[in-house]
């Protein structure tokens, strides 16, 4: 099979512009980070209402900072979590309605508030 120098420079933008459109979907941008998309997610709702999803730089706790309020019956994607029975639990999440992604207590997911079935352990504090 001959292919012509013209069919050629007509095909490869189109193979680059369709290479860049599959690297997109497979991230999201928050702010000014890129975070890939896990693909072990599991999904997952809030149960109650004003329920802070924090942006935290040492691990999970309740005085970082907010980064937006999640309601009750919102849609999150659970990555993993961290946590114990003696200290709770906490799942980083991403919230795809609002596009951010960070850490929610446990005691709002519908999966806890104990550690979740089939999420694995943070391996890092995000």
């Amino acid at each position: 099979m001959k292919i012509s120098i013209r069919a050629l420079l007509v095909c490869l933008p189109i193979l680059a512009v369709c290479t860049l459109l599959v690297g997109l979907l497979a991230t999201h941008t928050t702010g000014t980070s890129a975070h890939a998309m896990h693909p072990n997610t599991i999904p997952e709702q809030i149960t109650d209402s004003a329920v802070n999803l924090y942006k935290c730089d040492n691990g999970p706790q309740s005085n970082c900072s907010v980064l937006t309020q999640l309601d009750e019956g919102d849609s999150v994607q659970v990555q993993c979590q961290i946590g114990s029975p003696n200290t709770g639990w906490w799942s980083y999440v991403t919230a795809p309605d609002y596009g951010d992604t960070g850490w929610v207590s446990n005691n709002y997911i519908s999966g806890g508030p104990n550690s979740i079935f089939r999420v694995s352990t943070c391996s890092t504090k995000h």
